[in-house]
């Protein structure tokens, strides 16, 4: 989204202080708070610095929250991918005219994947876009159905979404998605011989109705 609206670079810079930061009376922690001070936004994203992305976000769309939802939108990420299998949930993306839902700090929690609900698959047809080169596809499972050795049903390719985002953006985010297998957070698990590009998650685990606890989920995308 940033990159999209030409508000950031990878070459800027963010301060992450000591890694934490407040939003009115919440605080935003890194997970890992070795990489502390000013970082330029690759390496905040490599690291995986909450405070970095919630900071960019909040002061680039804090007043203009609509805008970042409409980003979200254009990418796909409020609408089911359609898959041919009952029970795919709609995305659960909060809108800023929602004032019993909606707080101040909603924004700065969505940005690093608080507050909003997407299922793996979804997500991963965000990913598949971005390495496709910003053509999102309808996740299938088969290609055609078969009755005694003829063909009686074909399933061909289908477009969600022509152009997630500009080139310009999806060679940024290739790069950043490089970096954390290269030089970040999934550094572990960079192979010898050709690239992965992917992005580590970790969330607190919610207790249904009483809140978060204090175990973790860790996760990761390519």
């Amino acid at each position: 989204v940033i990159f999209e609206s030409e508000k950031c670079s990878q070459g800027d810079t963010i301060d992450v202080k000591n890694g934490t930061f407040s939003f009115y009376d919440k605080v935003m922690k890194d997970s890992d708070n070795k990489h502390q001070g000013v970082l330029k936004v690759k390496r905040a994203f490599e690291v995986s610095s909450n405070v970095a992305i919630s900071r960019i976000i909040h002061e680039n769309f804090n007043k203009v929250p609509e805008q970042f939802i409409a980003y979200l939108d254009k990418m796909g990420l409020t609408q089911k991918t359609g898959i041919d299998i009952k029970g795919e949930p709609e995305p659960y993306i909060k809108d800023p005219k929602d004032r019993k839902n909606w707080t101040g700090i909603t924004l700065p929690w969505m940005s690093v994947g608080y507050e909003l609900k997407l299922t793996p698959l979804q997500t991963l047809t965000l990913y598949n876009a971005v390495a496709n080169d910003g053509v999102s596809m309808k996740p299938y499972l088969i290609s055609g159905v078969n009755d005694g050795g003829i063909s009686v049903e074909r399933v061909n390719p289908s477009i969600l979404q022509p152009e997630i985002c500009s080139e310009s953006t999806i060679r940024s985010v290739r790069s950043m998605l490089e970096g954390v297998v290269e030089n970040g957070t999934a550094k572990n698990i960079q192979p010898k011989h050709f690239k992965i590009a992917g992005k580590t998650g970790t969330s607190k685990i919610a207790k249904k109705k009483s809140g978060y606890g204090n175990s973790y989920q860790a996760s990761f995308a390519g």
